[in-house]
């Protein structure tokens, strides 16, 4: 008996590292992770009390002064008929250096070191695209800015950390 059980729990534990690598895999995909972010997003304005449809709108499509066609993860409207678009990004070579352990090789935190410096570089060029979409241009009353959401400092700190002119 206690040998079926031992089964048991070895055939369960299987299927459990089955279910986690599987999660894991989605976690890494970057449209899964950008949905992620998204939703983390909506939660936070939502856990502030906005109420979608009132106080912001998600995935709005609008066309700039140029015509091209933009769209924002979220549009937050404040009083006055104004908004403020807001970008997410997905930082997906920041989840691959988290991935390498401090107690890694050293050629793996090299490569870490690298993944790192990347994550900073990608940092970097969020923000300057943002700022060439011009979203401010597609809207009838909008500040001159987007808001780049990161969604939590780690994100932040580690591309401060890599590229302290960020």
């Amino acid at each position: 008996a206690l040998g079926a059980q031992l089964k048991g729990l070895n055939d369960q534990q299987a299927r459990l590292d089955k279910e986690t690598s599987s999660l894991s895999a989605a976690l890494r995909n970057n449209k899964v992770a950008w949905r992620g972010g998204e939703a983390q997003l909506k939660n936070i304005v939502e856990s502030a009390g906005l109420l979608e449809h009132v106080d912001f709108d998600t995935q709005v499509v609008v066309t700039d002064a140029d015509g091209r066609t933009l769209r924002p993860d979220m549009i937050v409207h404040l009083p006055g008929g104004k908004t403020i678009p807001i970008d997410a990004k997905v930082y997906a070579d920041y989840q691959r250096a988290c991935e390498i352990p401090d107690t890694a090789s050293p050629e793996d935190i090299a490569r870490r070191d690298d993944l790192l410096r990347s994550h900073a570089k990608a940092l970097r060029e969020h923000v300057r695209a943002l700022g060439e979409k011009a979203y401010w241009n597609a809207f009838d009353v909008a500040p001159d800015f987007v808001v780049a959401f990161i969604p939590n400092e780690a994100l932040l700190q580690a591309a401060l950390e890599a590229d302290p002119t960020l």
